[in-house]
């Protein structure tokens, strides 16, 4: 489930930046996943305010990711710099970021299942037929 709501993430995300998209602020991302999402599926404006708001919890708990993700690039800079490497303490920031991801999983799990929810079958079928077209371009 966790994989498919990535793929569906991803699917979106792809669309929305072009070439660029390691470039573009997240949250405009963000904001260019939900205007596609919605106009893929034709969501109404009550669901359409449900996936703004989903968006909107999942970025605020995207920033607790952040300090974590800067203090391991940091640590592996310095390391690669210095003239001795330390695997232990790569480990503990590691370690750290996977307990932060292992927090975050039950609360992405459940955004997809309310996203889910707020689906029609025929939007529901529409997101799969992009998400098995998104899985054979992904494994070529």
């Amino acid at each position: 489930m966790l994989i498919a709501v990535m793929g569906a993430t991803m699917v979106v995300f792809t669309g929305c930046s072009g070439m660029y998209r390691h470039r573009q602020d997240p949250e405009k991302r963000a904001v260019c996943v939900v205007e596609k999402i919605s106009n893929k599926l034709d969501l109404t404006k009550e669901q359409h305010a449900k996936l703004v708001a989903i968006k909107d919890e999942l970025m605020m708990k995207r920033g607790e990711f952040e300090p974590l993700r800067n203090a391991l690039f940091e640590e592996v800079l310095k390391q690669t710099k210095s003239g001795k490497a330390d695997p232990a303490e790569i480990n503990r920031k590691l370690d750290s970021l996977e307990t932060k991801v292992k927090e975050f999983r039950p609360i992405l799990v459940a955004k997809f299942v309310e996203f889910h929810a707020m689906l029609t079958p025929e939007q529901r079928i529409k997101l799969a037929k992009k998400l098995e077209a998104h899985g054979k371009w992904r494994d070529k």
